[in-house]
């Protein structure tokens, strides 16, 4: 299954597979994505509409991401998750992460 990281100014888009047989392979390049970029204000916004498969080692990827937002005082919005993203976060009891979203946007 392939699987691509993109950014552009609304955020970062990730298609594929987020699982323990990528997360290693995507790690790096997601982390450098939603780094702080001239020209971007605010929070950055994931897109993991096209997600195809997402598990436990994807939500780690999600926590990661989070957690170096916090670091550099900012939040991260999932602005958009797939099926499978919803039911493995459900499944995880990760729901919880998506609680408080307004208006469609899942804040980490």
């Amino acid at each position: 299954m392939s699987k691509a990281i993109t950014s552009d100014a609304r955020g970062v888009h990730v298609s594929g597979e987020m699982t323990i047989f990528s997360a290693a392979e995507l790690k790096q390049p997601l982390l450098a994505a939603l780094k702080p970029k001239k020209g971007r204000t605010g929070a950055p916004d994931l897109d993991l509409a096209e997600v195809t498969e997402f598990d436990t080692a994807g939500l780690q990827l999600l926590l990661l991401a989070r957690q170096q937002a916090t670091r550099a005082g900012r939040e991260l919005r999932v602005g958009a998750a797939s099926v499978a993203v919803r039911e493995a976060l459900a499944l995880c009891g990760a729901v919880g992460l998506l609680a408080d979203a307004p208006a469609g946007e899942i804040v980490l």
